[in-house]
């Protein structure tokens, strides 16, 4: 529920997220990556002890980093953050592996498409972002 309600606010963001105008591609500040990665480790450690200790879970801790990791990679997306991508990049590096290893290799084939996924759009959104600060540059 959460990644569908994230998504639609994302998607109003989008449309409408800028004072009324579509909200541009932007990259995030190198000082909210000073907050941002500890926080990541932190509720990865967090949760991935809350499921050593209330779960039989295969791999307690990297199940939570795809989790966390999936969170923040949603949140920055819906932000139109460019490093968005590279979170899900991440994501789905980690994810491949447990999924296989744990027998779930279609799971594990959708994740790869994910990853080609985030690649192609890291790649679109380098030139949208690129575009459209070269026609603001000309607006100006």
């Amino acid at each position: 529920f959460f990644f569908i309600a994230i998504s639609v606010l994302g998607w109003w963001q989008w449309l409408r997220g800028d004072h009324g105008a579509p909200l541009p591609i932007t990259s995030l500040r190198p000082r909210a990556w000073a907050w941002l990665a500890p926080l990541a480790v932190v509720a990865t450690f967090g949760y991935g002890w809350m499921l050593t200790r209330l779960t039989n879970a295969y791999a307690p801790y990297i199940d939570s980093a795809v989790l966390v990791l999936s969170v923040i990679a949603q949140i920055l997306m819906m932000r139109r953050k460019l490093e968005s991508w590279w979170v899900w990049l991440l994501v789905n590096t980690v994810a491949v592996p447990l999924y296989y290893s744990r027998g779930l290799h279609l799971t594990s084939i959708l994740y790869v498409g994910f990853w080609i996924n985030a690649l192609v759009a890291l790649r679109h959104w380098r030139h949208l972002m690129r575009d459209g600060a070269r026609a603001a540059d000309a607006a100006a």
